[in-house]
């Protein structure tokens, strides 16, 4: 189980703010009523990859004492037993797109009904850099993951308007977006070398597509 865990993220950005323009602050006439009151709070994050693991399915994939693991619920998923590299990773962790392999990764070509988006520019070449743990002779299952998967981005934003009516009556307007710039984010493909059609091939998105939500709070 030695090496990168789970919750191991190398990069974790984290930036929020409220700005309320200065102008209008008093909302006096029509104008003010209008370009007044106004205030825009974004939350934006963004992380580096996960351990991603290429895993086995068989083998060594359900024996959880073959390495002296102390976490045999996650052997059956292969967490902490990885496939050996036999050579220097250099595929990179960023999504490739119009991907046509065939070999590894077959399944995810557009002709095939796949997304066409792939982790590796060249799926069999990575495919080909790994190979099956061995008893007797490998020490190290690497971790969580010998790889690391997508790094992502997101953007929420959160807009109110303060209306005044008179004094001690008013409203208060507020609109909630969640991923406002609709950005698309593939998630982790899996990376099982009994599964070679579906090596490093992305199926679906990490995030969720944008949300809004409108509300409208009166006070008195």
């Amino acid at each position: 189980m030695y090496g990168p865990q789970a919750f191991d993220i190398k990069w974790v950005y984290n930036f929020i703010t409220l700005y309320r323009p200065p102008v209008f602050k008093g909302q006096r006439g029509l104008l003010g009523q209008v370009l007044g009151g106004w205030s825009f709070a974004p939350l934006f994050t963004a992380q580096s990859g996960v351990p991603l693991p290429v895993s086995i399915s068989g083998g060594t994939g359900n024996a959880c004492q073959s390495f002296g693991e102390m976490d045999c619920t996650s052997v059956g998923t292969a967490n902490h037993e990885n496939a050996v590299a036999l050579v220097p990773y250099t595929g990179g962790a960023a999504a490739h797109y119009n991907t046509v392999s065939t070999g590894a990764g077959s399944s995810g070509n557009a002709s095939n009904g796949g997304s066409g988006i792939n982790l590796f520019a060249n799926p069999s070449a990575v495919y080909s850099g790994f190979r099956r743990l061995i008893l007797g002779v490998d020490t190290n299952g690497g971790g969580t993951g010998v790889l690391r998967g997508f790094g992502t981005f997101n953007l929420d934003l959160a807009v109110a308007k303060d209306i005044r009516i008179r004094e001690g009556i008013g409203a208060t307007l507020s609109f909630q977006f969640i991923n406002v710039l609709n950005h698309y984010q593939p998630s982790n493909p899996s990376l099982n070398l009994d599964s070679p059609g579906s090596f490093g091939v992305v199926t679906g998105q990490a995030g969720t597509p944008r949300q809004m939500e409108f509300g409208l709070r009166l006070f008195f």
